[in-house]
């Protein structure tokens, strides 16, 4: 029981990240992020994946990179990992054309994710 609740609190936590960077970076509102993210527990090499559109978080690297301990740390972490995400909705592939969708993600938000940290 004990176990369920560490993962499920971890989840959570991971889950409540994401909504603030889609909420206060990205500017998507609380029923996009409901429809298109979600946050799994799932012993994989997978740290998240794109399957048509839908974003999924694998808590348990959160969890494993002891993101909880820094929520800046995480904050930045998952803030690349969410535009790499996004970017396979331009090229399910990790070719020129996805890693410039990234790119210009990244660039495109880097100055509302300093505000972000600035803030908390």
């Amino acid at each position: 029981m004990e176990e369920k609740a560490r993962i499920e609190g971890t989840m959570a936590s991971l889950g409540s990240l994401l909504v603030s960077l889609t909420d206060a970076v990205f500017g998507w509102d609380t029923s996009t992020t409901a429809r298109t993210v979600s946050v799994v527990w799932e012993d994989s090499e997978r740290m998240a994946f794109n399957k048509g559109g839908l974003l999924f978080f694998n808590a348990l690297y959160y969890e494993a990179l002891g993101h909880a301990a820094s929520y800046s740390d995480a904050v930045h972490f998952w803030f690349v990992t969410f535009c790499h995400e996004v970017a396979h909705n331009v090229s399910a592939d990790h070719d020129r054309v996805h890693e410039n969708a990234e790119e210009v993600l990244i660039t495109e938000f880097l100055h509302p994710l300093q505000a972000f940290l600035w803030r908390t």
